[in-house]
């Protein structure tokens, strides 16, 4: 993860793919395509919050749900 202070983005990247997301922003980029997200990333505390659904899924991961425990399952 790379973060650009001037323009408060963040990169990620994992397995030639790339993420690029600003922060209080729903426009993404995917492999330099655009993308909108349901909600922006937010500085929180002075961290980086972005939707974890989100950015789980395009960087290839599983994202499930179980109600039992209320646990995210990332695989």
């Amino acid at each position: 993860v790379e973060w650009n202070e001037e323009t408060k983005s963040a990169r990620a990247t994992l397995n030639n793919k790339a993420v690029t997301f600003a922060i209080d922003d729903n426009e993404a980029e995917v492999d330099s395509q655009p993308v909108t997200m349901d909600v922006p990333a937010r500085l929180i505390n002075g961290k980086t919050m972005v939707p974890l659904r989100f950015l789980s899924e395009r960087l290839g991961y599983t994202i499930t749900w179980d109600e039992g425990t209320r646990t995210v399952v990332v695989e």
